[in-house]
């Protein structure tokens, strides 16, 4: 009786080559290097087969990760609620 829901977190090309250089990435082994990434995508690295329509689809360009989260939760409580 479970279900998956699928949630997308997007932001522009130019925020994921900005984010790069953030020193937690490294910390967690992540890419850090903005040219290494642009090859890669230029070699098709990042590109997956669609996934199912999202339940809910979230701009990341804007908000911070604690914002993002904050409503994400949001969104399963009313769910549950309803």
């Amino acid at each position: 009786g479970g279900a998956v829901l699928f949630v997308v977190l997007a932001c522009s090309a130019r925020s994921v080559l900005a984010r790069l250089g953030h020193p937690s990435r490294a910390a967690f082994g992540k890419l850090t290097d903005a040219s290494l990434s642009t090859a890669l995508e230029r070699e098709g690295a990042f590109a997956f087969p669609a996934l199912p329509p999202a339940w809910l689809a979230l701009d990341t360009d804007r908000p911070d990760p604690d914002a993002a989260a904050t409503t994400i939760i949001a969104a399963l409580a009313r769910r549950a609620d309803a």
